[in-house]
């Protein structure tokens, strides 16, 4: 199964999405990660300020509550949507 997230493939994917970008990556555009966050649907763009491409690790306070804010968001239109 090819995969893609161009434009022609955007609508195949099912649930919401978060880019989460670092302020200082080295290796991935802010322009990138934003391409990205308009063109998924139920997509959403974070900022992580102060840290590299490395943000998982530095500090991981942050990325982690970037992460559960995302799945507290999530999760309860899933459950709605379920039960």
């Amino acid at each position: 199964m090819e995969r893609s997230c161009g434009p022609m493939n955007k609508n195949r994917r099912e649930g919401a999405a978060r880019i989460v970008q670092s302020e200082k990556d080295e290796f991935i555009q802010r322009e990138h990660a934003e391409y990205l966050a308009r063109a998924i649907p139920d997509a959403s763009f974070i900022l992580l300020h102060g840290v590299s491409h490395f943000a998982p690790l530095q500090p991981p306070e942050q990325f982690n509550m970037a992460m559960l804010e995302f799945v507290d968001e999530v999760l309860p239109a899933a459950a709605g949507k379920n039960g």
